[in-house]
């Protein structure tokens, strides 16, 4: 599928954290956070209701410009990026914490981006 096409798609938002990833957070000490080809954003919409984020750098890449517009909309101090998933161009070793949900599947280099994380 390519990005016009993805971008038509909607994603559902809710304030659900599984337990798995909030039981991680919570026992966890980070500053930055990078959520990986993040779509409209509906997981970090959920961390940041349920407070997750505040006083974090969070940085949000995606392929898509319309999705990407949708994630600032959450919160104007997210740094949004229109990049590819396999080349964030972001410094190595500066992101504490690292979200990819349902995004490798899509990719077409799924070896380059186990590489990028």
């Amino acid at each position: 599928m390519n990005a016009t096409d993805y971008a038509k798609r909607k994603q559902f938002y809710t304030d659900g954290v599984t337990p798995l990833l909030s039981d991680y957070l919570d026992r966890s000490t980070w500053n930055t956070c990078l959520d990986l080809g993040c779509g409209d954003g509906s997981l970090l919409n959920a961390l940041e209701k349920q407070g997750y984020l505040a006083g974090k750098s969070v940085y949000a890449i995606d392929l898509s410009k319309s999705r990407i517009d949708l994630v600032k909309k959450i919160n104007k101090d997210f740094a949004c990026l229109v990049r590819d998933v396999c080349d964030t161009k972001l410094e190595s070793g500066s992101i504490d914490f690292l979200l990819s949900t349902q995004v490798i599947e899509h990719v077409e280099d799924d070896t380059g981006m186990v590489g990028e994380i």
